[in-house]
């Protein structure tokens, strides 16, 4: 081994280890004491890392799967496409959040739950900074991710009066299929649903119903303000072996624009490697 490379190695080591946003035991021990029955503490579900505001604990959090020790790590930083902030929990009263597996909620993430239902599925990622805006019902399905700099919001909060005097609900439902990926800054709405593995470009509007819209069950390729459909029928490929095959691929064809595969030939049981 050369010496650059036995100093690279070196130095990567301590670098990776000092990045690494660490467990607050303190808040780990605090959340899940205050927030879940006490058999249910004791195995610790949930991690707190780096720093957090619990402005409020006061609703309920529980679990629609059988809790085990760090299934859930909120606060946790696995990327670095915005500057680290703390992340703030805001339970009221009457509202839920409910986890159905193993989530991912990333550092700087507000999560702001009033009078309603926060429902996140098995292996949901939520990136950094994102807004969780819940005053009545938000689903977020299996294996989903919501990268950096998204909003969610079911409610448009004030009430408006026209000229005829009619005063609209502000409140509605956000329903996101299984194994959607939505590209960072998008900001999703009430009325929003999409169907299983749905993807949507980043700085979208989701505002629709989208399987009802284009009369479709089949994945989309949903882009704009608001978001339009682009192409039915397409998926992203998670990381794993396939991807490393298709990076692969590419290098040793330069000439090459297009892999062709077909669609059966990917694993959709998905490998989500950023839950190991």
């Amino acid at each position: 081994m050369s010496i650059n490379n036995f100093i690279n190695r070196s130095f990567g080591f301590i670098e990776r280890k000092l990045s690494v946003n660490r467990i607050n035991w303190f808040y780990t021990l605090y959340f899940n004491f205050r927030a879940l029955p006490f058999n249910i503490a004791c195995k610790l579900p949930v991690y707190i890392y780096g720093k957090i505001e619990l402005v409020s604990l006061n609703g309920s959090v529980s679990f629609d799967c059988i809790p085990v020790k760090g299934m859930v790590k909120i606060g946790r930083h696995r990327d670095y496409y915005t500057p680290p902030t703390k992340t703030v929990v805001k339970i009221s009263e009457l509202g839920q959040i409910v986890f159905r597996g193993y989530c991912n909620i990333s550092q700087g993430t507000i999560i702001n739950i009033t009078d309603g239902c926060l429902t996140l599925g098995d292996r949901v990622w939520i990136g950094q900074s994102v807004l969780l805006d819940c005053n009545n019902s938000i689903q977020l399905g299996e294996g989903t991710g919501i990268t950096y700099g998204c909003k969610l919001s079911d409610s448009n909060h004030h009430y408006i009066i026209d000229e005829d005097g009619n005063i609209p609900r502000i409140k509605g439902l956000i329903e996101i299929g299984r194994y959607n990926w939505i590209g960072n800054n998008t900001l999703i709405t009430k009325g929003c649903k999409t169907t299983d593995y749905t993807i949507c470009t980043h700085g979208s509007l989701l505002n629709k119903n989208y399987p009802q819209k284009y009369d479709s069950n089949k994945s989309m390729l949903l882009a704009g303000t608001p978001a339009k459909l682009l192409k039915v029928g397409c998926e992203r490929i998670f990381p794993g072996k396939l991807e490393n095959e298709i990076i692969d691929f590419f290098k040793t064809h330069p000439n090459e624009s297009v892999m062709p595969m077909h669609l059966p030939q990917v694993n959709n049981t998905r490998e989500l490697s950023y839950y190991k």
